[in-house]
């Protein structure tokens, strides 16, 4: 995982809600990745990461919501397309440093940790 600082970074993935129950004032959602989640970092020395602190436009946002983030990370990745996800959309276990993958190289952005409602926080890194 990354961190800076004290924050954690999970990858920002677009979400797709479903509602499945509940009654009107407590309904129930399922949230579905949208994107892409299952990706390798490719980090062979710090400039391969970049930093980048969002501009404000105002400060009553709530910084808890992926699209209202005050800092994010962007980072080269590449898709592991072996490591998927069972029939209840649960991820399995952390695929095994170093992966190899032949998908190519993609610079993907990482969110603080609280900010994300899927969360994949924990990554492998890519053979070279």
């Amino acid at each position: 995982s990354l961190s800076y600082g004290p924050l954690s970074f999970s990858l920002d993935i677009n979400e797709e809600w479903n509602r499945i129950g509940g009654q009107y004032d407590w309904p129930e959602y399922e949230v579905l990745p949208k994107s892409y989640w299952n990706y390798g970092l490719i980090l062979t020395n710090d400039h391969d990461l970049i930093i980048e602190r969002q501009k404000k436009k105002n400060d009553r946002l709530n910084p808890f919501i992926r699209t209202n983030v005050p800092l994010q990370l962007e980072v080269r990745a590449r898709r592991i397309p072996s490591w998927i996800a069972d029939d209840q959309n649960v991820v399995g276990l952390l695929p095994q440093s170093p992966v190899a993958s032949s998908e190519p190289d993609e610079l993907i952005k990482l969110i603080p940790m609280g900010a994300a409602r899927l969360r994949i926080t924990a990554f492998p890194t890519i053979a070279l």
